[in-house]
């Protein structure tokens, strides 16, 4: 039998409607690659969605804002469309996510960062480690993961069968230094 596609609403606060997965479609993305689109729906709202977006994403966000200092774009909405019937040789999930979150204009460090004086750098650099404390800092497990004991969420592990999450113990406990 065929799977027909359906939203599921995880998050939407009030005053945001969500635009469909339809009326996404004809929009043009400004960000494309693999399993992830990003597209500006209005001067202030993008969505990030495809295959490869993962609730937890907007829940960790969520987490961040209300338990530290960090700036991070604020969710209206996420929701997840599908199943797709998609080859099993595929490892994305058979479910589209899309998140609707403030859209903050400028260039990503990736591409500005040779743009930069040292004292920029520098700037910036101490910045990521406040930011790295912060997070650091705040209670409520000592395991390498995602929220709820999840697994690691990084595309550098997508083909790893162990994707976490670790005790710090087990992620040590069996690390030995290789010279080159």
């Amino acid at each position: 039998m065929a799977k027909v596609p359906k939203v599921s609403v995880y998050i939407q606060k009030p005053g945001f409607t969500p635009p469909t997965p339809e009326e996404l479609e004809k929009l043009e993305p400004f960000f494309h690659r693999g399993g992830c689109k990003i597209t500006k729906i209005s001067p202030t709202v993008a969505v990030k969605y495809g295959c490869g977006v993962d609730v937890k994403e907007a829940i960790t966000m969520e987490f961040i804002a209300e338990h530290t200092s960090i700036p991070v774009p604020k969710v209206h909405a996420v929701y997840t469309y599908g199943p797709f019937d998609r080859p099993e040789f595929d490892i994305v999930d058979e479910y589209d996510t899309y998140i609707f979150m403030d859209y903050i204009d400028g260039e990503t460090l990736e591409k500005d960062w040779e743009n930069q004086d040292s004292q920029a750098k520098s700037s910036i650099m101490a910045d990521l480690k406040r930011c790295l404390e912060e997070l650091r800092g705040l209670q409520g497990g000592t395991y390498v993961g995602s929220l709820e004991n999840g697994p690691v969420l990084d595309q550098i592990l997508d083909y790893k069968p162990n994707k976490g999450s670790w005790t710090p113990k087990s992620t040590f406990e069996n690390y030995t230094e290789t010279s080159s």
